[in-house]
């Protein structure tokens, strides 16, 4: 088990066993529980927006450390739909254009700030 969790590089195992199995392979975890390792990126994107399938618990302990209750990134559903059709406005082509000058003049007052100390 220490083999698995401390590889000599990263990933060595996993690559690997991606390689020998595929892109989504099961595994066995500890106390026999059954583990899906995915690699597939189109898989991962179905599995995290999917409302089919739930967080598990650890997941969703850590999501809780991490962002607040509202942040987009915690909720899902249809409310994360909803949220996100409402802050996609801000983030087209033309919004952001529209921030340039106010991300160069704190871009220049944080440069000249660091500069002075």
């Amino acid at each position: 088990l220490a083999d698995l969790l401390l590889p000599p590089s990263y990933g060595q195992y996993e690559f690997a066993w991606a390689k020998l199995f595929g892109a989504v392979y099961r595994i066995k975890g500890c106390f026999g529980q059954n583990r899906l390792v995915v690699s597939d990126p189109l898989a991962l994107q179905y599995i995290t927006n999917s409302p089919s399938f739930q967080l598990g618990p650890v997941l969703a302990v850590m999501r809780g450390w991490l962002y607040d209750r509202g942040a987009v990134i915690t909720i899902r559903g249809e409310e994360h739909r909803r949220l996100r059709a409402a802050l996609n406005v801000g983030f087209t082509a033309a919004a952001v254009r529209k921030y340039r000058p106010t991300f160069e003049h704190v871009a220049h007052w944080v440069s000249t700030a660091l500069r002075s100390e």
